[in-house]
């Protein structure tokens, strides 16, 4: 729930210090791209890249963190994503989709990382997904003094994968969501920043082709 009082905005605000995010920014990209060129190193055999399609639902809870409070939220998504085959253990790509959390509704555009324990076998694996999220907020489509931005994701997890027999492979995680934003608005003829920041667990089903 989002409160106005003289122009202000509270309850759902958090000031959030940066410098934080940006060192865990730069960790998983350097993560990311160390793992990839390494696989890529040890593949000897120079196959070609397969192409990987798949679909996850999510179910997130969690909430907008603050200095005095948890303003709590929870909601559905739905994300498509482009894998490549890199080595046959990891999968690269790029992702879009569409969250909506109780008012917010959000589009998250990210890449995509998953490296699995063992190929074409039930086995478990590791993912992560890092990007930008457009928002908006239907209550502040109201206010022509308040712009609501969206702002970096990140997104590690784990979960476990379940070939079918026939064709595809079933896929089940658990993954963690810091996801930032801000709010921008003007009172008594001066511009105002506030940065958000959302805490979410996400429980997802997949179908990778």
């Amino acid at each position: 729930m989002y409160i106005f009082e003289r122009g202000r905005l509270y309850s759902s605000i958090f000031v959030f210090k940066y410098p934080a995010m940006w060192i865990k920014l730069f960790n998983t990209i350097s993560l990311i791209t160390l793992l990839v060129f390494n696989t890529l190193a040890q593949d000897e055999k120079k196959e070609p890249i397969e192409f990987h399609p798949s679909l996850e639902v999510n179910y997130a809870i969690g909430g907008l963190i603050n200095s005095e409070n948890f303003v709590f939220k929870n909601g559905i998504g739905l994300h498509a994503i482009a894998d490549f085959e890199f080595h046959e253990r990891v999968y690269a790509g790029l992702g879009v989709g569409y969250e909506r959390l109780d008012n917010d509704q959000w589009l998250p555009i990210f890449v995509d990382l998953k490296a699995f324990t063992k190929k074409n076998k039930r086995s478990a694996y590791f993912t992560g997904q890092l990007g930008y999220t457009l928002m908006w907020n239907d209550d502040f489509a109201r206010y022509n003094s308040y712009t609501y931005t969206g702002g970096i994701m990140f997104s590690p997890g784990i979960g476990y994968k379940l070939p079918l027999e026939k064709a595809g492979t079933m896929l089940f995680n658990v993954s963690y969501r810091q996801q930032y934003g801000s709010i921008e608005y003007e009172s008594a003829g001066e511009n105002y920043t506030d940065r958000l920041s959302f805490v979410l667990l996400a429980l997802k089903i997949g179908y990778l082709f």
